[in-house]
């Protein structure tokens, strides 16, 4: 694990501090939590871009399979 130095305003200092005595964490496992947490949601907010993207890709496409009949014929299947 990589240590890094964090500047934190007097009042962001406080906030930390009373969070830490409130849920019993270090300050240090308050600041790793919130950066996975701003990772995954970062991250889930780029996929979804990613998916806006794509979306449409295939209307060019009229060779494609009818996905009821499809899905009929999976049903029938068990």
């Amino acid at each position: 694990m990589k240590t890094v130095d964090i500047d934190f305003t007097e009042q962001d200092e406080k906030e930390l501090e009373g969070i830490t005595e409130i849920t019993g964490k270090t300050r240090n496992e308050l600041i790793c939590e919130a950066v996975k947490i701003f990772i995954d949601e970062f991250n889930s907010k780029d996929r979804l871009n990613l998916l806006r993207q794509a979306r449409g890709m295939w209307k060019s496409y009229h060779d494609l399979p009818d996905i009821k009949q499809l899905r009929q014929e999976w049903d029938r299947r068990e």
